[in-house]
């Protein structure tokens, strides 16, 4: 029944309440109506305040997402700025109230917007004839709270450190020095990005023919030696050469591609002629394949040497047609004619491997088709090759890290060289990013 309604039916019955023999109807009606109209009225007061406390979220939820979304401002712009969407959302009548002036408090990763309105009671206001203190207003206050996320991001940049990346353009830069200006820039970039130490971290992964993975990795489970530690293919010597005699192979020599070298150490200088004195007599040396015969060798340097042991058996013939072999060593020959006699020393040879510490920690392909994958290491098939080559990039791979510092420092020691191996740069850079070795 509406107010209007029953105050027309209470001034109907007025006259047979105040006829009424039985009880003191009037005076206990009259008593009563003051606490029906606050309850009525309080009904009434809580409707419109539902309405403004509704309208008040929406407009500091609205300015608690400006605030958020806007990162770096001082305590002084994120007010100005809450107040500003605050005011621009906020819709109720005037007649509900003037809002309080909004307040942003931060802590952390949090925003918390707040404001209040002292909204004007209709009907609860009677409750003063009862001698209700403040029942004029109802203060209604409400917060908003804003949580700044902050997803974790892994990075992984695989960084061509090719020879072509030493090719400049018209104002002399090179292509390398403008990949370096803009990985600082993006480190830079993602640094700031970061609230937390370890909320953004990266891998730099420098790539040309190989990847460089340190040597601090040389005792590393995951490392298979067999290729690095193999000889060249087609590179046993015949039984009659040894110290002295002239290099078996040749770099324009099929099947070869790489000569003879002084010492086993990578890039020694070159000799056509087997040393006969000193630590390596009798050392058979590969130098640097040039892979013109050997796929997939080129830049390769070979970890070792064949040695040279002389044996008790000579080689020998006897005949007219009777010459000592090309490059035999301690030759000599008798008679003419069918009595014509050569003999010369022969040798067996075994592989000596180089110390492991000779390495220079560059990784090429695994096996196909893990070369592609992400697979953990763990057999022959899965682990990484070692392999020393003319092309192994002197900046290294680094683990995922939030030391900038370290980070930069990584960037700025590559250098452009060598030839390009796309794909071991990011199967590196998968593998930096996924749980396992390496």
């Amino acid at each position: 029944m509406r107010l209007v309604d029953f105050c027309k039916f209470l001034r109907g019955r007025a006259g047979s309440y105040k006829r009424s023999q039985r009880a003191n109807v009037a005076i206990i009606f009259a008593i009563s109506l003051v606490p029906i109209s606050v309850a009525a009225g309080a009904g009434l007061d809580l409707a419109r305040a539902m309405v403004v406390r509704q309208r008040l979220s929406a407009a500091l939820d609205a300015a608690g997402l400006a605030v958020g979304a806007t990162r770096g401002l001082t305590q002084q712009q994120m007010t100005t700025l809450a107040q500003e969407y605050f005011s621009a959302n906020y819709d109720a009548s005037a007649s509900l109230g003037t809002p309080a002036a909004v307040t942003v408090q931060t802590s952390d990763q949090q925003i918390n917007v707040s404001s209040s309105v002292a909204m004007p009671t209709v009907l609860v206001r009677v409750a003063d004839l009862i001698g209700c203190t403040g029942c004029d207003t109802i203060n209604i206050g409400v917060t908003s709270q804003i949580t700044w996320g902050q997803t974790k991001l892994w990075v992984g940049l695989v960084l061509d450190n090719t020879g072509s990346m030493t090719q400049t353009d018209g104002t002399g830069t090179s292509k390398i020095s403008a990949l370096k200006t803009a990985t600082h820039q993006l480190l830079t970039l993602l640094q700031n990005a970061a609230v937390h130490d370890g909320d953004v971290q990266v891998a730099i992964v420098p790539f040309s023919k190989d990847v460089n993975i340190g040597t601090v990795n040389t005792g590393a489970s995951w490392l298979d030696w067999t290729y690095w530690q193999a000889a060249p293919p087609s590179s046993t010597p015949a039984n009659y050469i040894g110290y002295g005699s002239s290099c078996p192979y040749g770099t324009n020599k099929s099947p070869y591609g790489y000569g003879c070298q002084t010492t086993p150490t990578n890039g020694s200088s070159s000799t056509t002629t087997i040393p006969n004195s000193g630590t390596y007599k009798g050392y058979i040396c590969p130098t640097m394949d040039n892979g013109a015969y050997n796929t997939g060798t080129e830049g390769r340097y070979y970890n070792g040497c064949y040695n040279s042991t002389i044996t008790t058996n000579n080689g020998s013939c006897t005949g007219s047609s009777c010459s000592c072999p090309t490059g035999s060593v301690n030759c000599s020959c008798s008679g003419s004619g069918s009595s014509k006699h050569c003999s010369w020393s022969t040798f067996t040879h075994a592989w000596v491997v180089n110390a492991h510490s000779t390495w220079g920690g560059c990784v090429t392909d695994r096996s196909q088709d893990y070369d592609v994958q992400n697979t953990t290491p763990g057999s022959a098939s899965t682990n990484f090759s070692p392999e020393n080559a003319q092309s192994c990039p002197p900046g290294k791979v680094g683990s995922l890290s939030y030391n900038w510092t370290n980070l930069s420092n990584q960037v700025d020691s590559m250098v452009a060289q060598g030839s390009t191996n796309q794909t071991i740069g990011l199967a590196c850079g998968w593998q930096a990013k996924s749980q396992g070795d390496p």
